[in-house]
């Protein structure tokens, strides 16, 4: 699993999860009442659906990825793409930009991050 900045590969993804959420909207009127006591009966429909992503990776301190990386947070920087992949080939690319991003260097001239990722669309991609 990698991150890509525009078309740059800029660090390895060690973890990964992804949360769906569904917002909606009440729209009940007095047409819609119970059969016993005429009470309103509730009624939603959903109203946007959104995406995120928790991550945690490594990136080389020396390498031009870091940098990147650390810039796309920064920025936000809309054109991030975290590629999640099966052994096979097949997978999704979720497109997004951080909204928190946190890294700690635990060896010399590596560095680990762990970030929340708004996905703004993802693309399936088939095995190779």
């Amino acid at each position: 699993m990698t991150v890509t900045v525009g078309t740059d590969a800029v660090g390895r993804l060690t973890t990964f999860g992804n949360s769906i959420s569904v917002t909606e909207e009440m729209v009940s009127g007095t047409g819609d009442t119970t059969t016993t006591d005429n009470a309103i009966k509730e009624v939603y429909v959903p109203v946007s659906v959104g995406e995120t992503a928790n991550v945690g990776g490594i990136s080389l301190v020396t390498s031009v990825g870091e940098a990147a990386i650390e810039a796309a947070a920064r920025d936000a920087t809309e054109a991030l793409t975290v590629e999640h992949r099966y052994e096979d080939g097949s997978g999704k690319d979720y497109v997004g930009f951080f909204t928190n991003y946190e890294k700690t260097a635990e060896l010399p001239n590596v560095q680990r991050f762990t970030a929340q990722f708004r996905v703004n669309s993802v693309t399936d991609v088939a095995a190779s």
